[in-house]
Parts: C-alpha cells; structure tokens; sequence
C-alpha cells in the first residue's frame, strides 16, 4: 500500500542506471500502523449530536452500532475516515481487503459515502473502549443526562430458527 522511493544514479562513462525500491504493506499492517482518533474528539461528536445545534431539539439517544456494516460481524479494529463527521465506524481491515481487491477502487466511505483513502483511516478509541466492554452488544445507545454520558449496551435480537419440511416421498 504505502510506498517508499530510493533512487541512486550511476555514471559510467555514458550510461546512468536507477534503483528503485519499494515496499508494499498489507492490509493488517496498514491497520496497525494507522493513527487514532483521540478519545476526547469522539466523546465530543456524540455530545454535540446529543445537544442539537442552536438550541434545537435534539435525538434523546444516539446509536453506536458494535457490528461492521461490511462484514456484519462484531467490531475488532474500528475505524472510520479522518474528515468523517460521524461516529459510526467500519472494520478497518474488511474496508482496506474490500478496496484492495476491488477491480474498481473507489475508496468511499461505507457510511457517509465520502472519499477516505487508504492512508486517511482511522482507528476510533471511544469504538474500541465501548466494543471490549459491550462484547456481546450489538450496539450502545448513548445518552445525556445532564452533563453525564450514560452508555447502554444493546444485546443481539436472538435469532429464531426456521424448519423446512418437506415430504421425503414427494421429493
């Protein structure tokens, strides 16, 4: 993914050569070498979609989903992209394997639709803090209650089981 460039020329007599080096990372090193959205960044989206802008009314709760909206599996690495205004992230290693093996890559944000380069993720603390101490949550609905954050964890919708009968005679 990243690339870095060392070049050396050569003259002998009339001929120059160049070198080039360049290494190539992988999507899990991208995720672990990426940069962090500090704690308090976060904390502060949420309060501000909780106070509503100018006075006006305000959600009484915001949902922070747990599960990636990629893999619909429960958040390990969460990310979401550097000029993103909301507080929603993605798995930052299913976002960077699903643009990495796109014949196509458009780089979009899989929330907002904005443009969220390789380079541009980030890893969300607040995300990761509520998905280790929510394990098991689907989601974490937060609210405000004067000036204290409550956070409530929301547990998966149990999944009922459907049983096909068919008759073994009629095929």
């Amino acid at each position: 993914m990243e690339r870095s460039s060392y070049s050396a020329e050569f003259h002998l007599n009339q001929y120059q050569g160049y070198i080039f080096v360049a290494t190539r990372r992988t999507a899990e090193d991208v995720v672990k070498l990426q940069q962090f959205i500090p704690l308090g960044e976060s904390l502060a989206m949420v309060v501000s979609l909780l106070s509503g802008p100018n006075g006006t009314l305000a959600p009484d709760k915001v949902s922070l989903p747990l599960v990636c909206p990629i893999t619909f599996k429960p958040l390990q690495n969460p990310c979401r992209g550097a000029a993103c205004d909301h507080p929603v992230c993605f798995e930052g290693l299913s976002y960077l394997q699903l643009y990495q093996s796109s014949k196509d890559p458009r780089w979009k944000c899989v929330i907002c639709g904005e443009v969220v380069q390789w380079y541009e993720i980030r890893s969300d603390i607040l995300t990761a803090k509520l998905a280790e101490e929510f394990s098991g949550c689907e989601k974490v609905n937060v609210s405000l209650d004067g000036t204290k954050l409550i956070f409530r964890g929301i547990p998966f919708e149990p999944v009922s089981r459907i049983y096909f009968c068919c008759d073994a005679a009629n095929g």
